[in-house]
């Protein structure tokens, strides 16, 4: 049986991904990393280095559906939003993939069909596929509640009042998310416990975005 494969960085990304499929009632998706799928390690090189791989394996029918979810990060580390995605496109167009046609409006990540076939790829890149940034821009964007925004804005300036913070400035979203989840009733959870906890919004544009093109893909 053909599989249906979500590929992003690393273990705590798995998580979160795949409690949002589910939460979006795609229960037949699976959501893994480099590490566990052939890749020489988590991180993003690696998920970007298996996709080839992974496209061939399209090709001899036992994925036949397959995306990949990665982090912009930022340019001014020597990746960004334009690197990434100049480099996941031609691996699919490298591979005789085309972008979809017909596509409904509001489909922001990329969706590729291949001729003659029922194959369908994408990607997305965190966090909207426009910017740099990462997973935790996208979660802390759809943060609507009345009560978490309060609590969001705390933890935003609990983690700018420090002196000298320890951490790389473009690493700012992920201890702003850090700290507001440490102060949840389930205190210490990584991001997945904002699906899991309800801390956002799931009827956010952005999370609509991400969940059509999610469907694009594997429905």
């Amino acid at each position: 049986m053909s599989q249906q494969l979500l590929v992003v960085e690393g273990r705590c990304d798995a998580d979160f991904y795949d409690a949002f499929c589910r939460e979006c009632g795609h229960k037949d998706i699976l959501v893994t990393q480099p590490s566990v799928c052939g890749g020489g390690g988590d991180g993003k090189g690696n998920a970007i280095s298996l996709l080839p791989l992974l496209v061939l394996q399209m090709h001899d029918g036992s994925v036949d559906r397959l995306a990949a979810v990665i982090d912009a990060d930022f340019a001014s580390e020597g990746t960004g939003f334009v690197q990434v995605r100049d480099q996941v496109e031609q691996i699919f167009q490298d591979e005789g993939f085309s972008p979809a046609a017909g596509l409904p409006a509001g489909i922001s990540g990329r969706v590729f069909t291949h001729p003659g076939s029922n194959l369908r790829a994408g990607y997305w890149i965190m966090p909207n596929n426009a910017q740099d940034g990462m997973l935790e821009d996208f979660v802390l964007g759809a943060v609507t509640n009345a009560a978490q925004t309060s609590l969001l804005a705390r933890a935003r300036k609990a983690v700018g009042q420090i002196p000298q913070p320890l951490f790389k400035a473009i690493h700012r979203s992920k201890a702003d998310a850090a700290t507001w989840m440490a102060w949840q009733k389930i205190p210490g959870q990584p991001v997945v416990g904002a699906i899991g906890g309800k801390l956002v919004d799931m009827n956010h544009t952005s999370i609509i975005a991400f969940r059509s093109w999610l469907q694009q893909i594997f429905n």
